[in-house]
């Protein structure tokens, strides 16, 4: 079980968005049955991050959400510009060996692609969200989209395609802002 009050360290001085905390209740209400292949909340000490960077600026942007994928890559909502609302700010995903990407242009539309139920593919180069229609879907994986439909008002993305055009939207939008910012970190 997550407990909300240790979770919120992971926000350092920023809130933890609504969305999230009723999140973690939602992921806890499940107990160890996952909502969505190779994601889960967790605590998180950003040692997937600091590869790219140590410095205190760089990680207190920063605010870990938990597991993207079974390899132990992690999702992070990116506080831009010291932004303290981090559910409208961008979701990343780092996976250790110094990658990241934009995955999202907000909490909001992450939780909606968790809907399809798929671990992302994360390199060097590129991060992808691929469905394999012949496995069986995660145990709480419709309770979740029910869930989200009802609590959050957000709908269920339709499939790999819409998710598709969801990151390729966010990452125009805001990967050569990263790459800007992540100039001033990187050794």
């Amino acid at each position: 079980m997550l407990r909300l009050k240790e979770y919120k360290a992971n926000f350092h001085h920023h809130e933890i968005p609504d969305e999230l905390a009723q999140l973690v209740a939602f992921q806890n209400s499940l107990g160890t049955l996952p909502f969505c292949r190779g994601f889960g909340l967790a605590l998180d000490d950003r040692a997937l991050m600091r590869p790219i960077s140590e410095k205190r600026e760089f990680l207190d942007a920063l605010c870990p959400l938990g597991k993207a994928n079974s390899a132990n890559a992690v999702y992070a909502i990116w506080a831009r510009d010291g932004e303290k609302q981090v559910g409208a700010c961008p979701v990343l995903a780092f996976d250790g060996e110094g990658s990241v990407h934009v995955v999202t242009e907000n909490l909001l539309q992450l939780m909606r692609l968790l809907t399809l139920d798929t671990e992302p593919l994360i390199d060097q180069e590129s991060i992808l969200f691929l469905k394999d229609e012949s496995e069986a879907a995660s145990p709480g994986a419709t309770s979740y989209a029910e869930w989200l439909e009802k609590h959050l008002h957000q709908r269920p993305v339709v499939g790999a395609a819409e998710v598709e055009l969801l990151v390729r939207s966010a990452q125009r939008l805001l990967e050569k802002p990263l790459h800007n910012w992540l100039k001033h970190f990187r050794t």
